[in-house]
C-alpha cells in the first residue's frame, strides 16, 4: 500500500454528526497556518497595490518567502504584525485607499493575542467579529 501512498488501517476520525458538516468545524486548523495564510493574503494584495511593499519589507528585515511557494513564515508573520503602527505611518502620506488592508492587519494582531496562546481570552468573540 505505501508504493500508492495509501493506508490499511481504518481511519481515525468517525464522525457521527451530520455528513455535511465541514471538517474544521470538528477538528481546528493549526494557529500557525491561520496565522501565516492571513497574513500571507494580505501582504500579496498590498504588494500588488503597492509596489514598494517589497523595499518596506526589506527595511524592516521581513523576507517575503514560504515553505510552498512565495509567503510569510511564521516569524516573519508575526513581525509584520507588530509594526502594523509603522506601515499604516508610512502608507498615510499618499496611499489612503490602503488604510482597511491596514486596518484587517491590526483586528487580526489583537484576533492572534487573544485567541492564539494557551488561553482563551473572555473577549476572544468580539476579537473574532472585529476581525470578520
Amino acid at each position: 500500500m505505501k508504493n500508492y501512498k495509501n493506508v490499511i488501517n481504518p481511519r481515525l476520525l468517525y464522525l457521527t454528526e451530520d455528513p455535511e458538516i465541514l471538517l474544521e468545524h470538528c477538528v481546528p486548523p493549526p494557529e500557525l497556518h491561520i496565522l501565516m495564510g492571513v497574513v500571507t493574503k494580505l501582504g500579496v494584495l498590498l504588494l500588488q497595490l503597492w509596489p514598494q511593499f517589497e523595499s518596506w519589507l526589506k527595511k524592516h528585515n521581513i523576507m517575503f518567502r514560504g515553505y510552498q511557494g512565495v509567503g510569510f513564515d511564521g516569524n516573519n508573520s508575526s513581525k509584520q504584525l507588530s509594526l502594523v503602527d509603522i506601515l499604516e505611518r508610512d502608507l498615510m502620506s499618499d496611499r489612503l485607499k490602503l488604510l482597511p488592508l491596514v486596518q484587517c492587519l491590526r483586528s487580526f494582531a489583537c484576533l492572534k493575542d487573544s485567541v492564539f496562546g494557551l488561553y482563551l481570552e473572555e473577549n476572544a468573540g468580539d476579537k473574532i467579529d472585529q476581525f470578520k
